[in-house]
Order: structure tokens, then sequence, then C-alpha cells
């Protein structure tokens, strides 16, 4: 088995060596992950500037390169350009904090599964973090890389259809406190933006940008109810973003007549 391995913490951050580790008896592991922090920048890629790479250490065993680029750079070069043959699995994480609900669409973790799934592989995303607003004195990383590895052996055998890819929370719990693995969807959580405004060193002005989350949602089928609740979270995802559902409700208003007869 050959798995391609990235984040959006750094190459150097404590989730990615732990999983590093813990995927290297199963195969061939390739890291290829930001030189430094490059959480939410989403699915975004490097167009107008150079993307440079350079050999890193990770772990024992695993090759490993720190790239300049963007999560979603990491996965184009690590299948295209780096790897020594095929891809089978793409594993991003584990990601330090919690990827839940509308999170995904920010995180360039998730998005670097994304990337692999538009590229026509088996990928996943996994995160690690506690709730909003709670210290915990460790995140339990093995937890989350056990189960990583399990899922590699169980992807290995159950491909995933193109144009999906899943999206796993681990509690920050030991293993022997998980209660189970649960199947979810995404659940609503809204953020408020903070905007700090403040005044640098030759008095120009510039402003800070924090988010505040504000009325999660605690349907027991979401991954935010899983996840408080001591389960892994498991979320099917898909590229397709079409809204389905509007889609032929608008086809049976015949919207492009009402448009030839009233819109012209």
């Amino acid at each position: 088995m050959r798995i391609l391995l990235t984040n959006d913490d750094g190459v150097t951050a404590p989730g990615l060596v732990a999983l590093a580790q813990r995927l290297r008896p199963l195969g061939e592991v390739l890291v290829v992950a930001p030189e430094r922090q490059q959480s939410a920048t989403s699915h975004s890629a490097t167009l107008h500037k150079p993307i440079r790479v350079a050999p890193a250490q990770v772990a024992e065993g695993v090759l490993a390169y720190a790239c300049s680029g963007t999560p979603s750079d990491c996965v184009a070069l690590g299948v295209a350009n780096l790897s020594s043959g095929p891809v089978d699995i793409i594993a991003a994480g584990i990601n330090h904090g919690r990827n839940l609900g509308i999170d995904v669409t920010y995180s360039g973790t998730a998005m670097a599964a994304l990337e692999g799934c538009i590229k026509g592989f088996s990928s996943f995303a996994i995160s690690a973090g506690p709730s909003e607003g709670k210290e915990i004195p460790e995140l339990h990383l093995q937890t989350a890389a056990d189960f990583a590895a399990w899922l590699c052996s169980w992807l290995h055998d159950h491909p995933l259809p193109p144009g999906v890819f899943l999206n796993v929370n681990v509690p920050t719990l030991p293993a022997d406190q998980i209660r189970g693995l649960r199947l979810t969807r995404l659940g609503r959580r809204r953020y408020e933006d903070v905007l700090e405004r403040r005044v640098d060193p030759w008095g120009q002005p510039y402003f800070w940008r924090g988010l505040l989350v504000k009325g999660d949602e605690q349907k027991t089928d979401t991954d935010e109810y899983a996840l408080e609740h001591g389960f892994i979270s498991l979320t099917p995802l898909q590229s397709d973003l079409t809204a389905k559902d509007l889609l032929a409700q608008l086809e049976q208003l015949d919207l492009p007549a009402q448009w030839a007869r009233q819109g012209k």
C-alpha cells in the first residue's frame, strides 16, 4: 500500500508525526506537507509564484518533504511528482482541532482530502481537538492515529466511489474511552466574525480576524453530537456541490421558459 500524507498544520506538527509513525507499518508512506502553518487556507492553489520543496525529517523510514505551497499543492505534487509510484490512499491530518460542519470548507486539511478525491484517489481527513473553550492536557493523538491506520486498511479493500471523500473527527480521549464509531452528516455551525482593529508600530491601522461559534446544532445524527458524546464521527462528503433538490424544483417550475417569457 502506498499512502500520501499531508496536513495544514505544517510538516513539524505533532499530529502529522504521530500519523506518519502509525501508518509506516502499512506500506510506503510519503509525506508532503506545508513548511509552515496553513490552517484555513481551504482549497486554495498556488498559481502565481514558484512552489518549492525541501527534504524534511518527520518519522524514521518515512520519506518527507516540506512544501512552500498550500495543502492542495502538496497533494498535487505528491501524486504527480514526488511519489515513487501510483498512490493508493491520501490521508490528511491529524488536524489539531475539530473540523465539523461548515469548518470543512475553511480547513486546508479537509480540502486536501477533497483534492485527492478530485484526482481520483480514496482520501480522508482526520482531526482531533477539544470542544470550543475547553482545555485538555493532551490530544491523545494515538487514538486518532490508530483509527486512521484501521481506516487505511479498510479503504485499501473498499475503495471509495469517484467524487467522494471522508471527514473523520476523533474525540480527545484514550482509546478505551471511545464509545464507538458513528456515521454522521455535517452539523450546522454558525460563526460570528470578530474583527479587532489595531494599529501597527508605524501608526497604520490593521485588522485581526477571529471567529466566534454561535449556537451549534445538537441533532443526534450530526458530527458535532457524535464527537461531544465520545464517538468517532465519520462523514462521507462529495465534490459535487450541486443542490440537486432545488435543481429538480426549478426544472418542475420550467425556469428557462419563465425567463424566456418575462426575462428578456
